[in-house]
């Protein structure tokens, strides 16, 4: 039996994309064990911020939250233009974090892991600054192929930075000494591949995400609009602004007959909530927060939007599929692996004109045909199964790795 330590510096209880990804890894224990594989949860023990840990008062944990969105929020502002807060930030949110999850790791060190699966950068670097012995080291990097692309975006003034030279150089040491490099999409492999020439491809793979099979819910919808559902972090890359900017300059928008949800919070959600205030959309558009009843949602929409600007493979286009949803997104990252447009789907370009384009073919797109082919693709290549599958093949250091 395979003994393998899943590590990654960020709270299990974060839902984001990566976090959703290991997750599912963990909760499919049983199909590692079939494949021989056993696999360990090394993340970063519940804090304050953890909406079940129960130990610490309501009122404690409320005052600590704020202190801590108070201040991520003013690094990051002060983060577009000074250097120094790109990398306070850099390092509260990435080093910190990495160090607080090795010192679990180094304490449980005596289980005497065979692989070492890694989630993050940081943690990666980190380790192999500290480690004693030698273990395979499979890196998993939840990006385009860049490695910090996501980073610059977040924090403008990082890299102007010597400490982004500085992390560029630590990058560089970390990707030599790593046994295997795996991506999300193709296109992420292919991208980083150029960008790190000095990388032998023999080591950098493609694993897709994947998620549990389940049956939707086929449900009589009765309205006589169209309900577009978009699950997204809010942010300026995921692109929910352009929604927001094409609906205000649509003049026949009630001939539309259309309606958009938007679930999920982020650093710009304030900012879109005022903004369709202000151009008096409350009609065509609302705003539900974080929910843990995602899926009711998706199950109760007719086509699900995502017009991001950058991704690698985006985990929620994976559920919107599984729930049967026709998808609305952009040729960006490994995106156009998952949707073939005019079958499942339609790509647009991450603009308010892309999306307008969209909104011209609403009301004459067979989307009901391209959902069930949406769930087509969803069984074909993004399950829990092949997922687990795949990464089983790259985790067994037996043999060369070769995947399907």
């Amino acid at each position: 039996m395979v003994k393998v330590a899943l590590i990654h510096h960020i709270y299990g209880f974060h839902k984001n994309g990566a976090n959703t990804v290991i997750n599912t890894l963990l909760n499919a224990k049983s199909l590692f064990l079939e494949k021989g594989i056993d696999i360990y949860d090394l993340r970063p023990n519940g804090a304050c911020r953890d909406p079940k840990n129960k130990s610490i008062p309501t009122g404690i944990k409320t005052i600590h939250n704020l202190l801590v969105d108070n201040v991520n929020h003013f690094l990051t502002s002060c983060a577009q233009y000074s250097r120094f807060a790109a990398m306070a930030i850099m390092y509260t949110r990435e080093h910190h974090l990495a160090k607080k999850t090795l010192r679990k790791f180094f304490s449980q060190k005596e289980s005497n892991f065979d692989v070492l699966f890694f989630h993050s950068f940081f943690t990666c670097y980190h380790y192999l600054k500290e480690r004693s012995t030698k273990e395979p080291i499979v890196l998993v990097l939840h990006s385009n192929g860049d490695t910090f692309k996501m980073s610059r975006i977040y924090y403008k003034a990082l890299e102007k930075s010597i400490y982004y030279k500085r992390i560029l150089k630590k990058e560089k040491k970390v990707l030599n000494i790593v046994d295997r490099i795996v991506f999300v999409s193709e296109a992420s492999r292919t991208n980083f591949l150029n960008l790190h020439p000095y990388i032998s491809p023999d080591k950098v793979f493609c694993v897709y995400n994947g998620i549990e099979v389940t049956s939707p819910m086929l449900e009589l919808k009765e309205r006589e609009y169209c309900e577009v559902v978009c699950v997204a972090s809010i942010t300026v890359r995921k692109g929910q602004h352009y929604i927001i900017d094409a609906l205000s300059t649509i003049d026949n928008l009630d001939d539309l007959k259309v309606h958009f949800t938007f679930v999920g919070d982020g650093p710009d959600r304030k900012r879109l909530e005022d903004m369709v205030s202000s151009k008096q959309l409350d009609k065509y558009c609302s705003f539900v927060g974080v929910t843990n009843e995602v899926v009711k949602y998706l199950e109760n929409s007719d086509i699900y939007i995502l017009p991001s600007e950058d991704e690698g493979l985006p985990m929620a286009i994976i559920e919107a599929m599984r729930s049967g949803l026709p998808i609305v997104s952009t040729p960006v990252g490994g995106i156009p692996e998952m949707i073939e447009d005019g079958y499942n789907g339609l790509l647009i370009q991450p603009s308010i004109e892309g999306v307008k384009d969209f909104l011209n073919k609403i009301n004459s797109t067979d989307w009901k045909t391209m959902g069930n082919n949406a769930r087509k693709v969803f069984e074909d290549k993004f399950t829990v199964k092949k997922m687990v599958n795949d990464y089983a093949k790259i985790l067994t250091f037996s043999h060369s790795p070769q995947l399907d």
